[in-house]
């Protein structure tokens, strides 16, 4: 892979305790990175709108033993809105699920 996972998120900066979100996660090929740096008390949410990759999520959940990661299967841009995501001053992503 020419840009690893684990590089991007060592740029974005996630940090122990972080609630991080992965819209549109497709496989999730950045889900176990993600899972680690936020730690355990943290929550990674994986979303996307295909169903496969919701699987495809899942699977890795079980495999890896991903504790703090909750796929989330989304409707896109023009259902209600499932998440709220905002960027605080700090720089990190706040999720709050309704």
């Amino acid at each position: 892979m020419a840009n690893p996972p684990e590089k991007l998120l060592d740029k974005i900066g996630i940090e122990n305790d972080m609630v991080v979100v992965d819209y549109g996660c497709g496989p999730g090929s950045y889900i176990k990175y993600a899972s680690a740096m936020a730690g355990a008390g943290g929550r990674v949410y994986a979303a996307d709108i295909h169903e496969l990759a919701i699987a495809s999520v899942q699977k890795l959940i079980q495999k890896e033993g991903l504790k703090n990661v909750v796929p989330v299967q989304v409707n896109g841009y023009s259902s209600p809105p499932l998440m709220t995501i905002r960027q605080t001053s700090s720089m990190h992503w706040i999720c709050s699920i309704q």
